[in-house]
């Protein structure tokens, strides 16, 4: 533990970059010190056991889940209000009996349910805001359990990223089609599908017209060319078919890999949610049986998966191509 013997730091007091005289530390750690992980885990440890002692908690398999926690990201769960509130208190009693600084600002109450009403939620005598829309992980959720607000915001972000991607085909690009076509592969798509095997349900052709209007400013071509026609053209597939091949792999990952800690609950728990249903109904219109897929190897049967989804989504876009102003209707493809 040399590292933190006699640690100081010094502030840079002016624009000629003089620094303050050395300045003990005794607390914390070193930036980006890789202890730093296994030392916060250590000391919140205990938490989810302080929180526990409340009742009305989510469950999954039987097991009470009262605390999500994601680096210094907490997400405390209740089925009621009453409940809620006991977890509230508890948390702020265990913040402060551990000297934990709680950033009241940026803390949010989410209910999920169709009724929208109201209540005053407070922590620690701080009020808390309740709000109809909050970002985890990357992810906006909403109280009403649409995908509304997060599609919006990927959309938005990969239409900026593509926009920028045509000006520079056409300007210092040389416009060259097959490093337009990848490098909106590697950053356009991944923005536009950000963990989308979560929110799939929330799926719809506001996503898909994303790559059909990048491919339209890349050809030059009128609305009148169906997105087909130009997928096969630059020989991509659907955004839809990446979507649900995501969305696959995920599950197939969720039921068939390891059977232990958090993925072990998830496949006993005999509630069967609009998401699992929606994936399994999806499995059976390409042809396979969730039952049969989970028994077989993992890595075999994402590959199967993925080339049944492809095969089905380019005989989809050729049977869409043969339509009215279709280069392949008139011969010309």
């Amino acid at each position: 533990m040399n590292l933190y013997r006699d640690t100081t730091i010094q502030v840079r007091c002016d624009i000629q970059g003089n620094l303050t005289k050395p300045i003990p530390v005794y607390k914390g750690v070193r930036q980006g010190c890789i202890l730093a992980p296994l030392l916060f885990n250590l000391y919140l440890n205990d938490l989810s056991a302080f929180i526990s002692l409340e009742a009305h908690h989510s469950k999954l398999a039987a097991v009470s889940i009262p605390l999500l926690l994601y680096a210094d990201d907490a997400v405390l769960l209740s089925f009621s209000k009453i409940g809620l509130r006991q977890i509230l208190r508890a948390f702020g009693g265990y913040c402060e009996e551990n000297c934990l600084t709680i950033n009241y600002s940026k803390t949010k109450i989410m209910v999920f349910s169709k009724n929208q009403r109201r209540s005053k939620w407070t922590l620690n005598g701080h009020s808390l805001e309740q709000v109809k829309t909050f970002k985890y992980l990357g992810i906006t959720f909403q109280s009403s359990r649409g995908w509304t607000s997060q599609r919006s915001a990927v959309i938005q972000s990969a239409k900026n990223s593509a926009m920028a991607l045509v000006r520079f085909f056409y300007t210092r690009g040389g416009q060259f089609l097959p490093a337009a076509m990848k490098v909106f592969q590697a950053k356009v798509l991944p923005q536009l599908l950000f963990r989308i095997p979560i929110w799939i349900l929330g799926f719809s052709g506001a996503l898909e017209q994303v790559l059909s209007a990048y491919l339209r400013k890349l050809f030059g071509v009128s609305n009148c060319v169906p997105s087909a026609v130009l997928r096969l053209e630059a020989g991509c597939h659907s955004v839809e078919c990446t979507a649900w091949t995501w969305a696959l792999k995920y599950w197939l990952k969720l039921y068939a890999g390891p059977d232990s800690g958090f993925l072990q609950l998830v496949r006993k728990d005999n509630y069967t949610t609009l998401w699992s249903k929606s994936i399994q109904e999806k499995l059976l219109r390409v042809g396979f049986s969730s039952n049969f897929l989970i028994t077989q190897d993992l890595l075999r049967v994402q590959q199967i998966l993925t080339r049944r989804i492809k095969d089905i989504d380019l005989q989809y876009s050729l049977s869409s191509a043969r339509t009215t102003c279709s280069p392949v209707s008139l011969g010309l493809v």
